[in-house]
């Protein structure tokens, strides 16, 4: 994606104990975490002992408050330089990256399962 304003959703398994949602410029290296560089930007869930999320982009993470959604929706407009992420089933806006994306960007996800 280079340009215009993309939506999609995503829904974690109920076994899923971590797992991150967001988007990378194309050069992710094999072994990058996302969030832990500058060229992504994701909201990581965490349900190892006690369900928690946070906003993370170049190793910095910023703790989000209220219930982690079933659902959460992602809103990328590439024109503007935002990244939106959203609670799908309310709506409601969970947290706005700003910046100016530099290269071509593709949704990326990270998943850890409790039986792996």
């Amino acid at each position: 994606m280079d340009c215009g304003q993309h939506y999609w959703e995503v829904k974690a398994l109920k076994d899923c104990k971590s797992y991150s949602v967001g988007i990378s410029y194309r050069n992710l290296g094999k072994f990058d975490q996302l969030g832990k560089t500058n060229t992504t930007w994701c909201i990581h869930i965490n349900n190892w002992l006690q369900a928690s999320f946070a906003a993370k982009h170049n190793n910095k993470a910023k703790s989000l408050d209220g219930t982690v959604p079933d659902r959460i929706g992602v809103f990328c407009d590439l024109d503007s330089g935002q990244l939106s992420f959203y609670n799908a089933e309310t709506k409601q806006l969970i947290h706005t990256f700003k910046a100016k994306f530099s290269q071509p960007v593709v949704p990326a996800f990270m998943v850890s399962l409790a039986n792996l």
